[in-house]
């Protein structure tokens, strides 16, 4: 995923391969109609940042803080442009009906933290999501996706 943050990678670096990945881990969670992948891609981020945070305290949660600035951009941005009044909700009940009902309440929530609707505490949700918290970001694009994108996860970069 990424090494060290400094001079070895660059941040636009380190956001291009995340951004890579996780359009890897949208096409993946479409084909599979499976949680696993984006579960998988979080792990990944997890233990690089763990390893980064030892050589370089400064760093510690780069990669999630990365990785999450970029899904709710994709986020936001695709939801501007679907053409439909509240589209995050084919994408939650997407989610809902071909990842499983976790899922979708993870997506729910992710939905509700990204800004969709009136959410009496984001920290509450950030708590609440936990480590679930980039799956359920990645399972709302991929709704997102395969409800307007046309299962094309490159349509989430678009406006991006």
């Amino acid at each position: 995923m990424h090494k060290r943050v400094g001079d070895d990678v660059a941040f636009e670096e380190l956001e291009q391969r995340l951004s890579d990945d996780l359009l890897e881990a949208v096409q993946d969670s479409l084909r599979a109609c499976s949680p696993l992948p984006a579960r998988r891609f979080a792990e990944r981020v997890l233990v690089a940042d763990q390893s980064v945070s030892r050589e370089s305290p400064d760093a510690a949660a780069l990669g999630l803080s990365v990785a999450f600035l970029t899904l709710t951009r994709w986020i936001t941005a695709a939801t501007a442009t679907a053409g439909v009044t509240k589209p995050e909700r084919r994408a939650v009940d997407w989610a809902h009906e071909v990842l499983g009902p976790t899922c979708g309440r993870a997506a729910a929530r992710a939905a509700t933290l990204v800004g969709f609707r009136d959410a009496p505490s984001r920290l509450a949700l950030l708590d609440d999501l936990a480590d679930e918290l980039l799956p359920a970001l990645i399972w709302l694009a991929a709704g997102l996706v395969a409800e307007y994108g046309h299962g094309d996860p490159s349509w989430l970069r678009h406006d991006a």
